[in-house]
């Protein structure tokens, strides 16, 4: 897995997050602006899963950065706050940015 940029102070990763934290070791803190689901445009990206879908797929990328970093900050609209909370656990130390889209 090659880093999109990296320098002395940063190294960024470009492709789906679940791809890319199944192969990194170590601990990181990560900041994350993720699909959201709420029907916008991308290129080769569903923003428009069915809730079920769309909480096993936030699932399964936050078991992830829970095993990398035992700091987040996530980005995210309000309608999904709660749900990333629980997903992370009360115990967890997490920066939550709920927004309205």
């Amino acid at each position: 897995m090659n880093p999109y940029y990296q320098d002395e102070s940063v190294t960024l990763y470009h492709g789906d997050c679940r791809d890319i934290l199944s192969g990194l070791s170590g601990e990181f803190f990560t900041f994350s602006d993720p699909p959201y689901s709420v029907g916008k445009e991308y290129k080769g990206w569903n923003d428009d899963m069915p809730e079920p879908e769309y909480l096993a797929f936030c699932a399964e990328w936050i078991s992830q950065v829970k095993r990398l970093s035992p700091e987040v900050c996530l980005f995210t609209p309000k309608k999904w706050t709660l749900d990333y909370w629980n997903m992370l656990g009360k115990e967890y130390q997490q920066i939550i940015l709920p927004f309205t889209p």
